[in-house]
């Protein structure tokens, strides 16, 4: 969403992944993730996606853990980490990871997932 625009995504088989950019075509002249100030948002959607495929039929939450704690790329992975040698402007990292379970009323929460586990809650 934009404050004059709204996108409609559909699930590719039973997958859709979030991402740190708009994935709908008329929105991403209005993002400001492009390629060259924050690549790993486009890096980690496609992994995310690549992994959920790995293991289509088979996801729960254990394998959503998991998947959660990915490092391929680091520090620009899933589990997205600081690369205190890049620019000021570019040292960010994973603040919470968060799975949810709406049929079950459940959530779990990580603030880093490959470093705290995940704390259940029931809604």
């Amino acid at each position: 969403m934009t404050p004059g625009k709204c996108g409609i995504l559909l699930p590719d088989r039973d997958i859709m992944t979030h991402s740190n950019h708009f994935l709908t075509h008329f929105l991403q002249d209005r993002d400001m993730a492009d390629q060259t100030s924050f690549p790993d948002t486009f890096l980690r959607q496609y992994r995310m996606k690549q992994l959920m495929e790995e293991h289509y039929g088979k996801i729960d939450v254990d394998v959503m853990k998991e998947l959660l704690t990915d490092h391929r790329g680091y520090p620009d992975s899933i589990c997205r980490h600081c690369d205190e040698g890049g620019p000021e402007h570019e040292k960010f990292r994973t603040l919470i990871s968060i799975i949810s379970q709406p049929e079950d009323g459940k959530i779990w929460v990580s603030p880093l997932p490959c470093q705290y586990p995940y704390q259940e809650f029931s809604l």
